[in-house]
């Protein structure tokens, strides 16, 4: 049993609130922002590590990860009140750190940077006008993460953009995956989903037709990289359909959105783990 809590302690327990808030506040800004820049290094070594001849292009792949953190950066600092003031600092200076390092890799190698950046820099831009409506919300960020993958940081004969790429059947098995992974993490925001009238597809759908859709686009991608023998995508996309079964726990505000990235993440290990 507890004791009852001393004057002292009730005096403390406002700022040790405060404390604990700005702390959680902390954990849950830092897991937003850096376990998708991770999903994306782990989705492009696995794409890499599939692909004949194919070989990880270091400035792309610096400038992919750059461009990553400046989005969600961007995206938390354009929710006003969501985030502590003294977090906010922090954000800023993650935007701009992010934002120079997108700048530096494109001045430096522009041919091969330049136009996909900018094109995936219009994608984000419609992602902050479209967010709101759930099918555009799912298909612009399967297609941006698609196409960033497979553009920035591969390399296959040459110098010269693979533009091809986004095709193949590992590019749409990310594409999938991580539309899958989207509508996912759409869970934890029912409650405000609902409150400001956006119908999100688990809103829309429902719990039970949901799980259908996110199994099917994980079932979809697990065939197609199972087509060109890609073990690791087969494998990332096996737990994102596992993952999919359990939509109570996605609902958990920081909980899901870290076990789906989480997962997207362990694409790159599994390439090196089946590579070896």
């Amino acid at each position: 049993m507890l004791a009852p809590s001393s004057p002292a302690a009730s005096a403390r327990s406002p700022s040790h609130a405060n404390v604990l808030t700005t702390w959680q506040q902390s954990m849950a800004l830092l897991t937003h922002l850096w376990l998708p820049t991770l999903s994306v290094l782990g989705l492009s070594l696995s794409l890499a590590q599939t692909l004949e001849s194919a070989r990880i292009f270091v400035p792309g792949l610096l400038s992919l990860m750059a461009g990553v953190l400046l989005v969600y950066t961007c995206d938390r600092l354009l929710e006003v009140g969501r985030v502590a003031a003294p977090l906010r600092g922090f954000l800023w200076l993650s935007a701009a750190v992010s934002a120079m390092a997108c700048v530096i890799c494109a001045a430096l190698w522009p041919a091969r940077l330049f136009l996909v950046q900018g094109l995936l820099g219009i994608a984000a831009g419609l992602y902050v006008w479209l967010k709101h409506y759930a099918a555009a919300k799912t298909s612009i960020v399967a297609a941006t993460w698609c196409i960033a993958c497979s553009l920035l940081p591969i390399q296959q004969g040459g110098d010269a953009v693979p533009y091809y790429l986004v095709i193949t059947p590992q590019a749409l098995s990310i594409a999938l995956m991580v539309a899958a992974g989207a509508i996912m993490c759409d869970y934890k925001d029912e409650v405000v989903d609902r409150a400001a009238h956006v119908w999100s597809l688990p809103l829309y759908l429902g719990h039970g037709r949901t799980v259908w859709l996110t199994s099917l686009l994980a079932l979809m991608a697990a065939l197609l990289a199972y087509w060109v023998r890609a073990w690791s995508l087969v494998a990332t996309a096996a737990l994102i359909c596992m993952l999919g079964l359990r939509p109570s726990l996605l609902a958990r505000p920081l909980l899901g959105p870290v076990l789906v990235d989480g997962v997207l993440a362990l694409s790159g290990p599994f390439s090196w783990l089946m590579a070896s």
